[in-house]
């Protein structure tokens, strides 16, 4: 089984275990071999299956991390569940994380759980808004250095009606409501010309700032209960 491995004939090796009979079925370097080989050959449903024999007695990180492999795999492959093989993925890429810190590899940790936080945006598609909402800013920056005549145009608008407003009603005296509303238009004016008319992407930074802070808290309550857990 070793030299069909080594010669990339997964299809060899798996067929092969499966004939094995007695001792041989349950030794443990042909059964990694084997779930190895599912992987690789893409049977990601049965190499979950054996992964998790294996994770079962050897609750190490390199064993949780494949079985989060597999479901992120079947997570692209099966958009109908792919929130269910994303979950799974997301539990045990934290698991597989926390068991590295335990076994002192910093390197691993960090990679494994840097792959829970992708899944959890994944799993709101954030990837996708923070690039779009990078699209919009840059942009809208292109935009406000071509306004630059505008802006100008505007500000000295804006000048020009605060003096009017100081000659009208002095500095002791407040103006008008419609007045005042003359002179927010004009400064929101300026705003927007400033922000390169991207006040929609404004918003949208706001509420794109709120989902990823609510993706951070699902993360880290999910760490909680992986802690606990293990």
């Amino acid at each position: 089984m070793k030299r069909l491995y080594s010669d990339e004939d997964f299809s060899g090796v798996i067929s092969t275990f499966k004939s094995l009979k007695g001792a041989n079925k349950t030794d443990k370097t042909l059964h990694l071999i084997y779930s190895k080989s599912l992987f690789k050959n893409a049977n990601f449903k049965k190499a979950i299956i054996e992964y998790k024999k294996i994770y079962k007695t050897e609750k190490k990180g390199k064993n949780a991390k494949k079985i989060a492999d597999c479901n992120a795999e079947l997570a692209k492959k099966y958009r109908s569940k792919k929130a269910t093989y994303l979950k799974e993925a997301i539990k045990y890429y934290i698991e597989s994380g926390l068991l590295y810190g335990r076994e002192s590899n910093k390197a691993n940790k960090k990679n494994a759980l840097l792959l829970a936080k992708n899944m959890v945006y994944q799993k709101y598609n954030l990837q996708k808004k923070i690039a779009a909402y990078n699209k919009k800013i840059k942009s809208s920056k292109s935009s406000s250095s071509k306004n630059k005549t505008a802006i100008k145009n505007a500000e000295r608008e804006l000048m020009k009606f605060k003096r009017y407003l100081r000659r009208e009603y002095g500095r002791d005296m407040t103006p008008p409501a419609y007045e005042l509303k003359k002179k927010k238009k004009i400064e929101n004016k300026i705003k927007t010309l400033k922000s390169g008319g991207g006040s929609k992407a404004n918003n949208g930074g706001a509420v794109l700032t709120a989902e990823i802070k609510k993706a951070g808290a699902e993360l880290d309550s999910l760490i909680k209960q992986a802690k606990a857990r293990l």
